[in-house]
């Protein structure tokens, strides 16, 4: 070590081949000094663990000596070799083994900083995705609102032109088919108040505490009701609006609407009480809705407004028509009615059904 040391001050370059496990440990300490070995592997032949050299060198790390396993499986005597461990007994065996751990610790370390950049690489791939995917909704969400926008003014023009029409009706009509033409008129207004309610961005306040009785909103719905009655372990009620019972999930209640004339939703004749959500009186529900052919966002919007229509004119089951095509549609369909408040369950049609391409909603 002083020779070393006296070598280094002079400025002398020095390769070191050495067994003591001192001299290892000095160069490990001293600054100038570096360990390296030359890597040796295990192998097995004939039922015998050997060792053999691989010519790699290791820098940064010390070797381990192998002379006395190397001269064990050269054929030196076992006598001879067990009075050679028996000498190397104690520090020497100690420092030994201590690089052994080391190098090991040191492989374990290379494995888990590899396994590391790995999730590291992993990570940032999903990142970047996540952000390409939020773009994507945000695009998509524009996209909507814009798609909307322009249906309720397309919506509001027809209507106009409709309104139009009726009043032209009623000023050259019979008596009868002045009122047919009223009732028309009422439809259309309800279908414009639904739709203002349905694009309003006015919040709704949610009901704390839920009693028997009280008179709520259903955000589903867009309707006001009355308590009937309270589950509060699987946290539903059922509200009565306008004579049907409706179980509701809490969450889906808030405080009642003010511009909602629903006063005697829990028990008053059909002729006293307003249309529900744009529902005139004995409009037939269709059962059966096919969205073959539609994007995700109009078919979404279509079948919301039938779930609405069908819960409320006692319908129990209805029908869903999507196809098979790249299963997006379905997909979309599936996910949107599994936490619908107002849907019970869902299957896949049966084979008359229709199998894959029909999604059964159970209200």
């Amino acid at each position: 070590c002083a020779i070393l040391r006296r070598l280094m001050q002079n400025g002398a370059i020095s390769i070191v081949s050495t067994h003591l496990g001192m001299l290892k440990a000095f160069a490990h300490a001293q600054e100038g000094l570096i360990n390296s070995s030359m890597e040796m592997e295990e192998v097995t032949v004939s039922g015998a663990v050997k060792y053999r050299p691989t010519y790699k060198l290791v820098m940064g790390e010390p070797g381990t000596s192998y002379a006395i396993e190397i001269a064990e499986t050269l054929g030196l005597q076992e006598d001879v070799v067990r009075e050679a461990k028996g000498i190397m007994a104690g520090e020497g065996i100690a420092i030994e083994s201590l690089i052994a751990d080391l190098k090991q610790k040191n492989r374990d370390i290379d494995a888990r900083l590899k396994e590391t950049e790995e999730i590291k690489q992993e990570v940032n791939h999903m990142q970047s995705k996540l952000k390409e995917e939020l773009s994507r909704i945000k695009e998509m969400k524009d996209s909507t609102l814009s798609r909307a926008v322009n249906e309720a003014e397309k919506l509001l023009r027809k209507t106009r032109k409709d309104a139009a029409d009726i009043i032209e009706a009623i000023r050259t009509a019979e008596k009868d088919k002045s009122k047919q033409a009223l009732k028309d008129l009422d439809r259309k207004h309800e279908e414009i108040k639904t739709l203002q309610k349905l694009h309003s961005k006015e919040k709704t306040k949610p009901v704390k505490d839920v009693r028997k009785g009280q008179r709520v909103f259903i955000n589903a719905l867009r309707v006001n009701g009355v308590v009937h009655s309270i589950n509060k372990k699987a946290q539903k009620c059922i509200v009565l609006v306008e004579g049907k019972e409706i179980m509701i999930p809490l969450t889906e209640l808030s405080e009642p609407a003010a511009d909602l004339n629903n006063e005697h939703a829990a028990g008053s004749s059909a002729r006293q009480q307003p249309a529900i959500a744009g529902i005139s009186e004995g409009l037939e529900i269709e059962k059966e809705l096919n969205l073959i052919g539609r994007r995700v966002d109009p078919a979404l919007s279509i079948l919301e407004r039938l779930l609405n229509d069908a819960a409320l004119s006692g319908v129990r089951q209805i029908k869903i028509i999507h196809g098979i095509g790249t299963g997006i549609l379905a997909g979309a369909i599936r996910e949107y009615v599994s936490d619908h408040p107002l849907v019970e369950s869902f299957r896949r049609g049966n084979e008359n059904e229709g199998g894959e391409a029909v999604t059964v909603v159970s209200l």
